[in-house]
């Protein structure tokens, strides 16, 4: 046995001259100290730290630290730290290096890398701000057990043939990728957790064919396992959540084996089947997302054994030319529908289960269903749509809010050995012109009408809302008092018709009534009136876009709301909130709405667009923006001809949209004609392809910006001048705000992870999303519709209410108060579904919800840590209803928090 110190004497003074001394085999101990030198290991050495981990450092500056040649060294308790750009700081080229409990750091191209040696690392920590954690390649391998890779930039890199396996290891805090193989790299993890990464999880590419059992993914800003090209990896029994974008992504002609195990869907959904990918998943639970299983392109996956529950839209969606195959799985509580089937997809399912869905199966395409059993579905057990084809063997369609089977005009199929049973419309409806042979099958306990009816009966008991004008009907009640002539339509019924001259417009008033329109999203539903008399300020986007185009738009834009981007644009918004609030001086006067709505315009285009718009552009935007929604009501109620005769209000309006449209082309054409990826919704909006290589054009673009442009600056602008307005009003509300604040942020600024701990300020957020809500929104039924008690013909305008249901006294008690504690957790669950929808709900629910929540409490959270604001005494603020609720002026002065002006906390109510 050899001692080595730096200092003591009779000890040799390095750890290259004990290796020198002790020849091929030996016990080296180290005494305490930091040794700068590169120990070059080619023995069946063992170089143990003499006081145990974290008292002995190896430095190799940036040069490699230690160097494995050949034979089985071993190294105990030992910190050691180098690397550079190009260096390891261990490096494995021969032999087999064993370690325990220590710890590597690199500091730039990889911590530890193998490339052809073998390693056992045991109870290590390893961690390269700068690069990999271990990259393992050229035929590397060995084993690491119980080992953490944490703040690297990728945890552990497996190419060229490498063929490691990892046992209980953690991959954490990592800025891109927790694992990539590629190339023919293999490899096995098993029991391993890979948490809070920066980009994807899991990267498999190239011919790569790793195996992961056992694994966690937990945390992935990006995807939580990719494959592409030709991968084939195996990931069986484990888990992946809280994805930031989609969980799963398979593309390309990878063909993995998901065997068991548990995924939940992220933002952008939880799998997706891209290219002609293939594989199986098996005894697999799909959880959450807004779809469950999407496989597009000509992708052909075998879905077997499966649960797919919980997708806010369908559980399982096809796209294109897809062909997938689903044997034995279950789909249930998924909130559209189980199945969708687009046009030019195939889709083949036998011995399988739908249940508790808004639909069983929507098909646009083809599809062939044998021994399988769908029930309890909200709308129709099947939709056939026009040009679609099912063919239905020896199924049962039982217990389904609408008709079993409907084969609208245009379709055709055919029906053999099935029961078609207890459903409340027709077992099967079938239009005319719908060529559908049926044998053998049995039809009993259904409602609705006899087979080959083209439509359930129109609504015999909607009632008619008093108080109606000749000729007029409700136009002049609806815009004279608009906010007391909605809520008080519940008292007449969960349905109402009025009417707007001779249209009628069905209004829905009852919580579960309204989620029967919202629930079933697209199916039986289209935007309607009021999305049609925006359209000429926003174009065909995402807020007035319907059935397969808003599919398309929502999947396009749902990565520009991922976990990751929000963190971002929290950081912008706080920056914007803090420059507003800069300018001001202490007991100064402001006009709180204009104010709000400048610092909305700010944060949006900072953000999601990452410029400053100059005053002419910004002026254009703010202000087509308010003609669009102000006066919006009035072309909802009015005859569309209405709009053309040119009166001066008409005249304002096609001018401040034609000026609003040139503004946001002219951000677009600068942006085209810049080619570069500024990171933000624009840029890849401009950049984006489908499957054919085609982007979007320069109107569809357009069309994108100016619904962001709506709901980013407008809404939020008045939600915020109505949050300043109830905070300041209430010393009690005011000082537990600040209360809050003081206790959470210590008096530092705020940051994106402070949000969810500002418990109070987000029940005052939702408090005034209720209490200043919007006004209305509306739905078109595209066919036969069952809305609540009531039966509503195709073609139908409907218009539902968040202003009437929150103000609702049978869900709200006393309506007109604010009350943040309201939104207490035991408090809330008492309010029913349905009845609190400030961002709609369904597949149709804004899909900048997270967004703009953060966003305001970001905001208020930067204001009241610094600032109280009050209303001027004598100020008539008051609502003004168009489509939003704003109010008609909003005069404050602002109070610099501190000695006097400080608040006091008040105590609970």
């Amino acid at each position: 046995m050899l001692s080595v110190s730096g200092t003591e004497p009779g000890c040799l003074p390095s750890i290259s001259a004990a290796l020198a001394a002790a020849g091929r085999t030996a016990t080296i101990v180290v005494r305490p100290g930091t040794y700068r030198e590169q120990v070059r290991l080619t023995g069946d050495v063992t170089v143990v730290a003499e006081d145990g981990p974290g008292t002995v450092t190896i430095d190799g500056a940036d040069g490699v630290a230690v160097l494995v040649g050949g034979g089985e060294p071993t190294l105990r308790g030992l910190t050691v730290r180098g690397g550079s750009a190009t260096r390891p700081a261990v490096q494995v080229v021969g032999g087999t290096l064993r370690a325990t409990g220590c710890a590597i750091t690199g500091r730039g191209s990889v911590a530890v890398h193998v490339p052809g040696g073998q390693v056992d690392l045991r109870d290590c920590q390893v961690g390269n701000p700068g690069g990999d954690g271990f990259r393992f390649e050229h035929g590397g391998g060995g084993t690491v057990s119980a080992t953490t890779v944490r703040g690297a930039r990728n945890g552990v890199v497996i190419a060229d043939g490498a063929d490691p396996v990892l046992r209980g290891c953690a991959l954490v805090d990592l800025r891109g990728v927790g694992v990539l193989s590629t190339g023919g790299g293999r490899g096995t993890l098993e029991d391993c957790e890979i948490r809070a990464v920066g980009g994807h999880a899991i990267v498999v590419s190239g011919t790569a064919d790793p195996l992961f059992r056992r694994c966690a993914v937990r945390g992935a800003a990006g995807y939580g396992l990719l494959l592409s090209e030709q991968a084939t990896a195996t990931f069986a029994d484990g888990t992946i959540v809280d994805a930031g974008t989609a969980a799963v992504v398979v593309t390309g002609s990878a063909a993995p084996l998901i065997d068991g195990g548990e995924v939940a869907g992220g933002p952008g959904g939880a799998l997706l089947f891209q290219g002609e990918a293939t594989g199986v998943l098996r005894r697999l639970t799909v959880r959450g997302g807004p779809a469950g299983i999407v496989v597009g392109g000509s992708a052909a996956p075998l879905i077997e054994d499966c649960v797919v529950e919980g997708a806010g839209e369908y559980g399982v969606q096809l796209l294109d030319q897809a062909r997938p195959v689903v044997h034995g799985t279950r789909v249930q509580r998924c909130v559209t529908g189980g199945f969708l089937v687009e046009a030019g997809a195939t889709l083949t399912v036998d011995q399988s289960t739908v249940r508790d869905c808004g639909l069983g199966f929507q098909l646009d395409g083809a599809a062939t269903v044998t021994g399988s059993d769908v029930g309890a579905t909200r709308g129709a057990g099947i939709l056939v749509q026009p040009g679609a084809h099912l063919t239905l063997l020896r199924s049962r369609v039982h217990h389904s809010g609408g008709p079993g089977v409907w084969f609208t005009a245009g379709s055709s199929g055919r029906v053999n050995a099935c029961e078609l049973v207890e459903n409340a419309g027709e077992g099967l409806l079938r239009d005319s012109a719908a060529p559908v042979r049926v044998d053998a099958t049995t039809m009993v306990g259904n409602g609705g009408a006899p087979v080959g009816a083209q439509h359930p009966p129109p609504p015999q008991d909607v009632p008619e809302a008093p108080g109606a004008w000749p000729l007029l009907g409700h136009i002049v009640p609806m815009l004279r008092q608009p906010l007391g002539f909605l809520p008080g339509l519940a008292r007449h019924g969960d349905v109402v018709r009025v009417r707007f001259g001779r249209l009628p417009v069905y209004v829905v008033t009852h919580p579960d009534a309204v989620r029967d329109v919202l629930v079933p999203g697209d199916v039986d539903f289209e935007r309607g009136l009021c999305f049609d008399r925006l359209e000429p300020g926003l174009g065909q986007g995402i807020a007035t876009a319907s059935g397969v185009e808003h599919r398309r738009l929502r999947r396009l834009l749902q990565p520009v709301f991922s976990r990751e981007r929000l963190a971002g644009y929290s950081s912008i918004t706080r920056t914007v909130a803090e420059e507003t609030t800069a300018a001001w001086r202490d007991g100064q006067e402001l006009a709180a709405d204009e104010v709000m709505d400048d610092l909305a315009l700010a944060a949006l285009t900072r953000s999601l667009f990452r410029f400053t718009p100059d005053a002419e552009t910004a002026e254009a935007v703010k202000h087509g923006m308010r003609m669009l929604t102000h006066g919006l009501l009035r072309r909802i109620v009015l005859p569309a001809a209405w709009e053309r005769v040119p009166t001066f209000g008409n005249i304002r309006f096609r001018r401040a949209m034609a000026r609003m449209n040139r503004a946001v082309g002219q951000v677009v054409t600068a942006y085209r004609e810049a080619g570069e990826d500024r990171g933000d919704v624009l840029s890849a909006l401009l950049m984006t392809r489908d499957e054919g290589g085609v982007g979007l054009s320069d109107q569809e673009v357009h069309a994108q910006v100016a619904t962001l442009a709506l709901t980013g600056v407008e809404a939020p602008g008045a939600t915020l001048a109505w949050l300043l307005y109830e905070i300041g009003r209430s010393a009690e509300v005011t000082g537990r705000v600040c209360a809050e604040l003081d206790e959470v942020l210590g008096g530092r600024t705020p940051e994106h992870d402070d949000l969810p701990a500002l418990e109070y300020t987000g029940r005052v957020v939702d408090e005034v999303l209720r209490l200043h809500t919007p006004l209305l929104f509306s739905r078109r039924t595209v066919t036969t519709a069952r809305v609540g008690r009531s039966t509503i013909p195709p073609g139908a305008e409907l218009v539902y209410s968040p202003y009437l249901l929150h103000h609702d006294d049978r869900w709200f008690p006393d309506p007109a108060r604010f009350d943040p504690d309201r939104w207490l957790p035991a408090n809330a669950r008492q309010i029913p579904k349905g009845a609190y929808i400030p961002f709609a709900a369904g597949s149709f629910q804004c899909i900048g919800r997270q967004f703009a929540i953060s966003e305001l409490v970001m905001i208020t959270a930067v204001i009241f840590s610094r600032w109280t604001l009050r209303p001027v005494p004598g100020a008539a603020v008051r609502e003004v209803a168009s489509a939003l609720v704003r109010p008609s002026e909003l005069p404050m002065t602002v109070h610099l928090r501190g000695g006097g002006e400080r608040p006091t906390p008040a105590g609970p109510r």
